[in-house]
């Protein structure tokens, strides 16, 4: 119906704040006419590190520790002083970069003064958190899907991938098929204004759905209130805008309305001169361990007089295991088709293909659990 019904003659006030800091879902609900900076420290699965107000990596950790430090004071009544007391356990992203987890052990140890800290991936929680010895994750966020398998505790790097979208791509796209359908509320303005954020959010809950047996038109009603204006309310009929707006999660190239997309892999660690046992140490050292291994020192040499010459502690591990006869070598770059996305399910397909043996990956097809 084009016409809305008058609800109220006001749909209430702007949340009065006072201070310089608001954090949490009050920041919503705050005057946009106000002199705030609105911060996201956290974008797309990653510390959002960019080059506009905020956007060092400094400025992102220093909004990290001040909505932490609320959480625990305001939700969890526990006063910073005592934090000496307590120790935490940080979840981490599957795909991460060695440099931003440093930074965020220094913020809680030495800033915020935890009494011991450590990490733990969003992965390898979920399946201690559902009780799974090994599975596949799939965790799809507000701004990114990933996908790793897990077995025993430890999440597979050659399985993990990140895709750049999630149930907010989900949301604009509902509402560019909405204005394809003569949507009602024409003032709707996501990128500018919370509330009609918040609106087309609720929308998405109560309509989307990915039943393929529900068909045809239904009716619906929402509520316009915004702070110093009329409350109305608009029915609207809603048919495959419902269905076509989740199944972007299958088909990405129905979010191509939504911005730019990107698939991120574990990249190979680059190394850290302030860590003496960092990935380089580890690689090289597994590297003998496996060349003493394949290669027993013949009786009468002295493994330490460099006999077998300095180019051979170079042999790549891989590279040598898979010269051996029985062992298969494993897929080790996840196909993409050019210009295009990875959809759910083959990004699903593909992490599992990358597991070690046949054996693993019918324990990921029998369980996979979706966070």
């Amino acid at each position: 119906r084009v016409q809305p019904e008058v609800i109220s003659s006001s749909g209430g006030e702007w949340t009065k704040q006072e201070g310089n800091c608001v954090i949490g879902n009050e920041v919503l609900h705050i005057n946009p006419a106000l002199d705030y900076n609105v911060h996201f420290p956290i974008r797309r699965g990653e510390l959002n590190v960019h080059s506009g107000v905020g956007g060092s990596l400094t400025s992102v950790l220093t909004d990290l520790q001040d909505i932490w430090s609320w959480v625990i004071q305001f939700k969890l009544d526990i006063p910073l002083s005592d934090l000496k007391h307590y120790r935490a356990v940080l979840i981490v992203p599957d795909i991460y970069n060695r440099h931003y987890l440093r930074e965020l052990m220094t913020l809680l140890l030495n800033k915020m003064g935890f009494g011991s800290c450590f990490l733990l991936q969003d992965h390898v929680a979920a399946t201690f958190g559902a009780g799974l010895p090994c599975a596949c994750v799939i965790d799809c966020g507000h701004q990114k899907t990933s996908v790793s398998c897990v077995e025993d505790g430890i999440s597979h790097p050659a399985t993990r991938v990140r895709i750049g979208y999630g149930g907010g791509d989900i949301t604009q796209s509902l509402h560019w098929l909405l204005q394809k359908c003569a949507f009602p509320y024409k003032g709707c303005d996501p990128g500018n204004n919370s509330l009609d954020a918040l609106l087309l959010q609720n929308l998405k809950h109560d309509s989307c759905h990915i039943n393929l047996d529900v068909c045809g038109c239904t009716e619906r009603q929402f509520l316009i209130q915004q702070p110093k204006l009329t409350c109305i309310s608009y029915t609207i009929q809603m048919a495959d805008e419902c269905l076509i707006a989740p199944l972007g999660f299958f088909s990405p190239e129905l979010l191509g309305v939504t911005g730019v997309k990107s698939v991120v892999t574990q990249e190979r660690s680059t190394g850290d001169p302030q860590d003496p046992h960092d990935a380089d140490y580890l690689r090289e050292t597994s590297r003998r361990g496996a060349k003493e291994v394949l290669e027993p020192t013949p009786e009468g040499v002295n493994p330490e007089s460099g006999g077998g010459g300095g180019g051979e502690e170079d042999i790549v591990v891989d590279a040598m295991l898979e010269s051996q006869p029985g062992v298969a070598p494993q897929p080790t770059e996840f196909v993409l088709s050019p210009g295009q996305l990875l959809g759910l399910d083959q990004a699903i397909l593909q992490s599992i293909d990358r597991c070690g043996s046949d054996d693993l990956k019918r324990k990921m097809y029998s369980s996979i659990l979706i966070v």
